[in-house]
């Protein structure tokens, strides 16, 4: 392949864009976070990680790319796991900045994130059943 980004190549050129948009977002969270309320000022710390940690992949991504014309799951995965825990967590604070949280909604969201990324991987021999609503969290 090729080891510069040509014009004519999408797919690398939009892992280039969607890096240097989640860069900008990082310095804007992290610029921004004193000029917030204190209760979110770790919530703009968080959103600044979780995009630069997307960024440094999506970046990587790209280079493998443009090198090789191929773009490994395990990257996805990767980033799927660091950033995706982190948003459980920014959930969390977030919902614990203008109420009152119940450990039993942390621990919720916790087991969703943890069953799609189960049943995603392909062992859909788990069957899950079906909730419309969750009462009393």
């Amino acid at each position: 392949m090729n080891s510069t980004l040509l014009p004519t190549d999408i797919v690398g050129g939009t892992f280039w864009l969607l890096s240097m948009a989640m860069i900008g977002a990082s310095i804007f969270f992290l610029l921004e976070r004193t000029k917030v309320a204190s209760r979110w000022h770790t919530t703009m710390t968080l959103l600044g990680v979780v995009m630069l940690i997307s960024a440094v992949f999506y970046h990587y991504v790209k280079t493998m790319w443009v090198d090789t014309g191929s773009a490994p799951i395990i990257l996805r995965y990767l980033d799927w796991i660091l950033t995706h825990t982190m948003q459980i967590v920014l959930f969390y604070i977030i919902l614990s900045a203008v109420t009152k949280v119940s450990s039993a909604l942390f621990c919720f969201t916790c087991f969703s994130m943890s069953l799609g990324w189960y049943k995603q991987n392909g062992s859909s021999s788990i069957r899950v059943p079906r909730v419309n609503t969750v009462h009393g969290l």
